[in-house]
């Protein structure tokens, strides 16, 4: 899901509540700071996963929230997407790097494997990179 705004306890119950019927993949959100303090990137739960974005070398993406309620990593900057009018364009966020991670799961990696964690989070506790 990727869809961003301030802490709201009505979106993330809403979140929680669906949560028991299939996973929920969040973008952490773009502002470079706490995730904790938007929704629905702060719900939390046992088939809830709110993902930050890293570059090139598994590098800390500048722009990428953060925080306790975040879950893994994913790659999120210059990724190839399809755009309006049938085209395509790189773009860069967390709403690029949570498809990563609903891909590993679609795959049926459950739990999630990782392979290292992000260079310079900025909770100093890094992110773990989720990967196939």
């Amino acid at each position: 899901m990727s869809l961003g705004g301030g802490k709201s306890n009505t979106l993330n119950n809403a979140v929680i509540n669906a949560s028991t019927k299939c996973p929920f993949v969040l973008a952490a959100g773009n502002e470079s700071s706490d995730a904790g303090n938007s929704s629905p990137a702060s719900a939390e739960g046992p088939n809830i996963y709110t993902v930050s974005a890293f570059s090139n070398g598994d590098n800390w993406a500048s722009f990428s929230n953060y925080g306790s309620v975040v879950d893994y990593a994913g790659p999120g900057v210059s990724i190839y997407s399809t755009w309006k009018d049938q085209g395509y364009r790189s773009i860069s966020g967390t709403s690029m790097a949570a498809p990563h991670i609903a891909g590993v799961l679609l795959a049926g990696s459950t739990p999630i494997t990782t392979d290292g964690t992000v260079n310079g989070d900025k909770d100093s506790t890094p992110d773990p990179i989720g990967v196939l």
